[in-house]
């Protein structure tokens, strides 16, 4: 072929998108001091605490050990965050040989060192890494060509070219206990708060951040208040307790008219909801009239109970315990209950 003479007509289009999207969240906390609230209070000597065996080591003390313990373990993840490296803390007392601890066995006899114990503090990381990117371009053209033999020839075509990729990282590291955060849970059938092995995601501390969460028992439900009157559980803003840490204070703020009782004198009470789930993801969302609780009480007692697994890992811890009174005159109980996250 030989090209006399020619009319071509070329263009292109390109899109290209391109996120990035990076979250890190970082908790850092301390348990409270155990056995607070209750209302009777006993006066022992120093010195009698002592021959108890229940000395107790000044409070800074106390906290000088669990920032120590803090701070290295943080120094370690920050370490293997920048390194890409893993760190291992090593304790001293590993290489220390057994002289200690086979003193320790004879002088204690058949005493067992407690199973599982929380240490009282914890930390948790999580990061988060998206990328994502989008590429297309579009090329046509089309002409006319004129041969040296009077031929002529007319082309058109298309060309389209994309791509896309997507990519998602996370790293979570936990030191410590599990977090404890507490929402109020509602009894039914005269038992306790159950929980079971069976976790589920909710976002229980309304960070954006979906916390993994024991799930209760058929025989009790989350007491819920329907702040936006969507008939949703949102997040754990609409629970009693994970705010503030005190699920019975929260609900006696709405008690108007002082008398110890979340009843129908109080607007609340028609927002409030029970929240059931079960362990193939139904949920129920039940008014205080549809399940026939008439009134809760705002006062409560500690009644300290931890609740484990078969591996005696810790689920969550019963704290607190009030009751409410049903419209056909019944009593039930109400729990602050920390969940183990």
């Amino acid at each position: 072929m030989k090209v006399e003479n020619s009319s071509v007509y070329m263009a292109s289009q390109r899109e290209f998108i391109s996120r990035d999207e990076k979250q890190e969240t970082l908790r850092v906390w301390v348990d409270p001091p155990q056995g607070k609230g209750s209302g009777e209070k006993i006066t022992i000597s120093a010195e009698a605490k002592c021959l108890a065996g229940e000395c107790e080591p000044d409070e800074d003390v106390i906290e000088n050990n669990l920032t120590s313990d803090a701070k290295m373990t943080l120094k370690a993840l920050l370490a293997e965050i920048l390194s890409g490296k893993k760190f291992r803390i090593l304790d001293i007392s590993e290489y220390q040989g057994n002289t200690e601890e086979a003193a320790i066995t004879e002088g204690n006899g058949n005493a067992e060192a407690p199973q599982n114990q929380r240490q009282g503090w914890g930390i948790s990381y999580d990061k988060t890494e998206a990328h994502y990117e989008k590429e297309s371009v579009s090329f046509v053209a089309a002409g006319v060509i004129k041969t040296s033999d009077n031929k002529e020839i007319k082309f058109a075509l298309e060309l389209d070219m994309q791509r896309e990729y997507a990519s998602y990282e996370s790293f979570s590291f936990r030191a410590g206990d599990a977090k404890l955060t507490d929402p109020l849970v509602i009894n039914f059938n005269g038992t306790a708060a159950e929980l079971s092995d069976v976790r589920f995601s909710f976002d229980l501390n309304s960070d954006g951040l979906d916390e993994d969460v024991p799930l209760l028992k058929p025989v009790s439900g989350f007491l819920v208040f329907d702040i936006n009157n969507d008939g949703v559980v949102n997040n754990g803003s609409e629970l009693f307790g994970p705010r503030t840490g005190n699920g019975f204070n929260e609900l006696a703020m709405h008690d108007i008219d002082a008398n110890n009782w979340i009843d129908e004198n109080d607007p609340v009470y028609s927002q409030l909801y029970v929240w059931t789930m079960d362990e193939m993801g139904g949920q129920s969302l039940s008014s205080l009239k549809q399940r026939g609780i008439g009134a809760i009480y705002t006062g409560n007692v500690a009644t300290m109970f931890d609740m484990k697994e078969a591996g005696n890992e810790l689920l969550g811890r019963i704290v607190r315990t009030g009751i409410y009174v049903n419209e056909g005159g019944t009593a039930g109980t109400i729990q602050q209950l920390d969940l183990a996250v």
